[in-house]
């Protein structure tokens, strides 16, 4: 997506601005996402829209607020966001990007930077592109807004963590192979970290803990396991699947454990000899 023109930069900023005052003003929580955060942190204004990042629990009252400030209301097809507009300028309240919803940890993360004319609470560099790499899909995987995003915003996204939180998925990894050619990302050596070693925090949201997990299943040696499912639910880390023998089974409880300090590791992984059917064939 191309630039915006300066006509329609005016309408954005001017909506970016009504945006952010009128959910301060109502108390809800929130942060510029998107081509909004990328805006505020000295990118292109390259999107036709707001996005802003709130709780799910709070989606209702923003709307509610933009609604009592002029705007309008729509119903959206997607179930992972609130929609309103702004004359003809879409708002769009995400709760739940990247299949996680936000959470206060998301929203503690951001930081307040100059917008427009106002102070506004702006989502991490790396939480941005991150989000961005991980709604690519079969339906959707254009990279002409993300390439100059992550262009702009190289030397504040942290490449090692966000290599970690997208390794699984081939539409992201596609990315940052392009990245990586053209000259955009970097390896982050200075912080005595590499792709292979990195640690996302545990207060991270659970999409970063469960990537970070299976990559370590991959690449230990006493699980080399891709085929295992990992799930997080609370302090919990739930395995799911099936291996060949005890011994593995058990590693991979250790694997976890050793990734995951802290947290339960709940291993409902079957064992499963080579060749022995996975489930009883009904008997006709």
């Amino acid at each position: 997506m191309g630039t915006v023109g300066s006509g329609e930069r005016t309408a954005l900023e001017r909506t970016l601005v009504r945006v952010c005052t009128t959910l301060r003003a109502a108390g809800v929580p929130y942060a510029l996402t998107g081509g909004s955060g990328v805006y505020a942190r000295g990118g292109p204004l390259s999107e036709h829209d707001i996005d802003v990042l709130v709780r799910p629990s709070d989606a209702d009252e923003a709307v509610r607020a933009l609604v009592s400030a002029g705007m309008r209301a729509t119903d959206a097809p997607e179930d992972w966001l609130r929609k309103v507009y702004d004359d003809a300028v879409p708002v769009d309240l995400i709760y739940r990007p990247a299949e996680y919803p936000v959470t206060d940890d998301t929203l503690a993360a951001a930081e307040e930077l100059p917008v427009a004319s106002v102070q506004a609470p702006v989502a991490p560099a790396t939480d941005i592109l991150a989000d961005k790499l991980l709604s690519l899909g079969p339906q959707y995987c254009d990279f002409g807004w993300i390439l100059p995003a992550a262009r702009a915003l190289r030397e504040q996204v942290d490449w090692v963590v966000l290599r970690a939180r997208t390794q699984h998925h081939p539409y992201a990894e596609a990315f940052l192979l392009l990245a990586d050619r053209v000259g955009i990302s970097t390896p982050n050596r200075s912080r005595g970290t590499s792709a292979r070693t990195a640690q996302v925090p545990q207060s991270d949201a659970p999409q970063y803990l469960v990537a970070r997990l299976r990559r370590a299943l991959t690449e230990d040696p006493r699980t080399a396991e891709q085929g295992v499912r990992v799930r997080v639910h609370g302090r919990t880390v739930q395995l799911s699947g099936q291996v060949a023998t005890t011994q593995r089974r058990d590693a991979l409880t250790a694997v976890v454990a050793e990734n995951a300090p802290g947290l339960t590791v709940r291993n409902d992984v079957r064992v499963v000899a080579t060749g022995q059917p996975d489930e009883w064939e009904e008997l006709r």
